[in-house]
């Protein structure tokens, strides 16, 4: 059942009406001259917000709000007003500019932060607080306490890409369902990072890790909370509200279970495990003043970061390779010459240009997090002419800002060379184009866990077609890059697909 199957005709009417009640009670002047940006206003934005809802795939209704390539826009309805920062220069300039970072970072009040997320206490979804700023200190401090960070994270995933390998040779060229075999390695993966342990084939643990992640994807674009905020009883109603919310927290609680009571339970300082051992010492060392709430938020957030979109990183890689054989060619070349045959490691990354320029416009090209997680604005704040009021939410709109034609040459097209110079190496990191690729976000919100996403990403790939050819199925159809059906969700998935994976003969 769909979002629009669950909301009747009924409920329809009640949330337009309740909107505008919200809007009337709310509405209130502001003493600047400046326009607004431009958008749907009153009415029109109205009925924006409910195609949004309706649809499910809200990022493509704010991309109406605005011709391509308008830098700002804004939907507004009384004191209700959501803008969108819709290019990379425009996003830096308002989230990390001198007279905006600091009434521009906190995070809007969510249905899913107090229903799920203890409040919120977590990192994602909570503002910047002094309590937030010790979290995310002791979630970088677990990091690197935990063998020595990247490199023993390094060590965990050549292990299960062994495993892997293994189960891919025996496929013999069939045709398979590779989201299968990826979605079985990342949980192997996650679970090893953060109790040390991995999990048996049918592990209750990566079974509710997968549910988890897919129904809180599910959950958690604006569209969905516009209505459960607005009408939180509708959870308790049969449908598709009750159903989500229920095995969310269902199967969070069952998570959680497994990954923080039992390792409280048997925590040694002796030899810490995993992550949540780290964060359980420093909790137990009374260094940091955390709760277990905090710690569970902590958990959550890796969890959800970790596996979704590591794994529609990983399939959005390959569907761009089985439409582009050039690229792939490209990739594996270039590893016979850097790399040889022995195991890729990160140390190869300095060597394998092409790779990472490639991975670089797979970020920007998919968009897999359209809207990343909003901000909200603490008080009033002009930005190149424009208000943006107190209150207001704002999206760093990567769906647009990874195909501005002002940004981007050829937006529409897959180039890794758009990240290489003209002797063919990567552009170094604060290179402007480089700069322009903001799909972890920016300044305080960065995602923490960008170091191990992008790592794991690069020993994926770089492995995997080391050792083989990733091909269309036997019928030759391919999913067009141009066409892609991607789920709906806070995180874009591709539509399950088939191919064929072939040992390569070097």
């Amino acid at each position: 059942m769909t979002i629009l199957d669950a909301l009747q005709p009924t409920a329809w009417v009640a949330l337009a009406s309740a909107l505008l009640l919200f809007i009337y009670k709310k509405t209130s002047s502001s003493s600047s001259t400046l326009p607004l940006p431009p958008g749907p206003r009153g009415w029109e934005a109205l009925k924006s917000i409910i195609r949004g809802v309706r649809s499910g795939e809200f990022h493509k209704e704010i991309s109406g709000w605005g011709k391509l390539g308008s830098p700002m826009t804004c939907c507004s309805m009384g004191n209700l007003n959501f803008v969108s920062i819709n290019c990379p220069e425009l996003v830096r300039e308002v989230l990390t500019g001198r007279d905006t970072e600091a009434v521009v970072n906190d995070r809007p009040p969510t249905f899913l932060g107090t229903f799920l997320f203890y409040g919120p206490k977590d990192l994602a979804m909570a503002s910047v607080t002094p309590s937030w700023g010790v979290q995310r200190k002791m979630f970088h401090s677990s990091l690197r306490l935990y063998g020595d960070g990247v490199h023993r994270f390094e060590s965990t995933v050549q292990g299960e890409l062994t495993r892997l390998i293994e189960q891919l040779e025996e496929t013999d060229g069939r045709d398979i369902c590779l989201e299968d075999y990826m979605s079985n390695t990342l949980l192997s993966v996650l679970s090893i990072l953060m109790t040390g342990e991995r999990p048996s084939k049918d592990s209750e643990v990566s079974f509710n890790m997968r549910r988890f992640d897919r129904v809180v994807s599910a959950m958690g674009t604006p569209s969905v909370d516009v209505v459960l905020r607005l009408f939180p009883f509708i959870r308790h109603l049969p449908g598709w509200f009750q159903k989500h919310c229920s095995q969310a927290i269902y199967y969070r609680d069952k998570l959680l279970d497994n990954l923080f009571n039992r390792s409280k339970s048997t925590v040694s300082a002796e030899q810490p495990r995993g992550i949540v051992d780290v964060m359980l010492l420093a909790q137990n060392s009374g260094s940091l003043s955390l709760s277990d709430d905090h710690i569970k938020g902590l958990i959550l957030d890796v969890v959800l970061g970790g596996y979704v979109t590591s794994l529609t990183s990983f399939l959005s890689t390959v569907l761009t390779l089985l439409n582009l054989p050039r690229v792939s060619r490209a990739i594996q070349e270039e590893i016979d010459r850097a790399v040889g045959q022995r195991t890729p490691t990160l140390d190869d990354r300095k060597n394998l240009h092409f790779t990472e320029a490639t991975l670089l416009e797979v970020l920007r090209f998919m968009r897999i997090f359209p809207l990343g997680l909003p901000h909200v604005v603490s008080q009033d704040i002009h930005v190149r002419g424009y208000r943006i009021p107190k209150h207001a939410v704002i999206f760093a709109n990567q769906w647009e800002c990874g195909r501005d034609p002002n940004t981007w040459d050829k937006a529409d097209q897959f180039l890794p060379e758009r990240f290489l110079d003209q002797n063919g190496h990567l552009l170094p990191a604060d290179h402007p184009t480089r700069k322009n690729l903001l799909p972890f976000g920016i300044g305080k919100r960065t995602c923490p866990g960008e170091t191990f996403a992008r790592t794991r990403l690069f020993l994926l790939v770089t492995t995997l077609l080391q050792r083989f050819d990733f091909l269309p199925p036997t019928d030759g159809t391919v999913v067009p890059l141009d066409d892609i059906p991607w789920s709906t969700g806070a995180v874009l998935l591709p539509p399950s697909y088939e191919c064929r994976v072939r040992r390569r003969a070097v």
